[in-house]
């Protein structure tokens, strides 16, 4: 494969976004045994954001929870001991562009963390040995070698991965498991040994019609799309699953050029739709969206948008001066945008690792996550017991809760994709001034999608 540009090709760039997020966006407003931990994920409740706490709370990032969680003691790692190595991969650092350095940055975050409050494993630090792929899908082959041959690297974990992905799940061939916090790369949903612990294309992009239908209770949909090539196709998962929950649907393409998108809006009969959404990612997308549906009067309640909409550089120019007051959705539990006791824990924790700026960004929060939960398998493991086969094992037999992610994770859920281990979404509403309102805290794919692609286990 060859390289690609500085605008990542279309079904990679709209599959990052319907993963989580393009780009950082700043919302301002895994010796002897251990006991497996008891701890659970942070809940959420309905509530606002809040501001980014100052530094002043540093003292509280030893968040007894966080360290529960990973089965950890609190206290920091031992440096003179020998460290835990994990790889990392991620598209950065050229003209591939999917998500920019803050998977990395997240990683690395709860890396430091967990070395600093929740004692690494069994006081060993972790370490996080990264290699990235920069401009072309053959980059892969050297990041999956230099991990294979590396044998401190038990278990290897993906940042944001569309190029490079299908190189490295083919060079490691199962040898070392694959975690991933969400795929947006397509084969790995059947690479043996390869697990993604929140969700993945498409699976991310069912749940919006169980949203609209249980939720906003729509018997009719309106969907846009930007008109490039692999596009339509992740579109059509979204209309799958509008028709298994028994909503009409109407799909319609856009110029993604364009800076007026009425007619499609009409075209679609998102006037007078129950629900109305388009899978916009870039900015300029976003605002003629935005512009569009206010121009035909469209109820801004009945629209759900991404949160790379919520892009600050172009928060002035939405009508009125502030982000579109519409639903968001996001592939977590959305607790970085919740004022409450989870969400503030979460913030406090970058704040004490210097890392507030990054906070509010979905790809450091599912990173975050993955690394505790690696470091969590570690604890249940051993230091003298790690290895490969020990890590897969707790992997396959992880059914979570999952830190900031479902109460249940059943990996191998769909046999279609067996790598794939929730398929579940949070749903905010946009109040204005920065404020957001929890309104479906977890919600999975349809169940008549679930029955016809075979689920193992049905959750409504």
């Amino acid at each position: 494969m060859t390289a690609t540009t500085k605008e990542p090709r279309p079904w990679r760039r709209l599959a990052a976004a319907a993963a989580i997020a393009v780009a950082a966006i700043a919302v301002g407003a895994c010796g002897s045994s251990s006991s497996k931990s008891s701890g659970s994920a942070s809940g959420s409740t309905s509530g606002q954001s809040s501001s980014q706490p100052s530094s002043s709370t540093a003292a509280s990032a030893a968040v007894p929870s966080y360290i529960a969680y990973t089965g950890g003691k609190a206290g920091a790692a031992n440096p003179a001991l020998p460290p835990v190595e994990i790889g990392f991969v991620n598209d950065q650092g050229g003209s591939t562009v999917i998500a920019g350095t803050n998977p990395t940055t997240g990683a690395q975050t709860a890396v430091d963390w967990v070395n600093k409050y929740a004692g690494g494993i069994e006081g060993h630090p972790l370490k996080l040995v990264t290699c990235f792929v920069k401009n072309a899908e053959a980059e892969g082959q050297t990041c999956a070698q230099q991990f294979l041959a590396n044998p401190k690297v038990d278990v290897i974990a993906y940042g944001a991965m569309a190029l490079g992905a299908t190189t490295i799940d083919a060079t490691v061939a199962g040898k070392k498991p694959i975690i991933e916090g969400v795929a947006i790369n397509p084969p790995d949903l059947k690479t043996a040994n390869d697990y993604t612990l929140f969700a993945a294309v498409p699976f991310i992009d069912y749940p919006w019609a169980t949203f609209a239908k249980n939720y906003l209770h729509a018997k009719t949909a309106a969907i846009l799309y930007p008109n490039q090539t692999g596009q339509l196709e992740v579109e059509q998962a979204v209309v799958q699953a509008m028709h298994a929950a028994g909503i009409t649907t109407k799909l319609v393409g856009f110029d993604p050029n364009s800076t007026d998108v009425t007619g499609a809006l009409e075209a679609a009969g998102a006037p007078t739709a129950d629900f109305v959404q388009s899978n916009v990612a870039t900015p300029a997308e976003c605002l003629a969206f935005a512009n569009s549906t206010m121009k035909l009067g469209i109820d801004p309640g009945k629209v759900l948008g991404l949160f790379q909409c919520q892009v600050p550089s172009i928060k002035s120019q939405y009508p009125g001066g502030d982000y579109p007051k519409w639903s968001y959705t996001v592939a977590n539990n959305g607790v970085q945008y919740e004022n409450n006791a989870a969400g503030n824990t979460y913030r406090q924790v970058f704040a004490a690792m210097g890392q507030s700026s990054i906070a509010g960004d979905p790809w450091s929060l599912v990173e975050f996550s993955t690394m505790l939960t690696l470091a969590k398998w570690m604890n249940t493991i051993g230091y003298a017991k790690l290895s490969p086969t020990t890590i897969a094992a707790q992997a396959k037999s992880f059914r979570g809760p999952l830190l900031f992610g479902p109460p249940e994770v059943v990996c191998g859920k769909y046999p279609s994709a067996p790598g794939v281990c929730a398929d579940g979404d949070a749903f905010f509403k946009y109040e204005g001034n920065g404020n957001f309102k929890l309104i479906a805290p977890w919600v999975e794919t349809p169940v008549a999608l679930q029955k016809s692609l075979g689920a193992r286990q049905i959750t409504p």
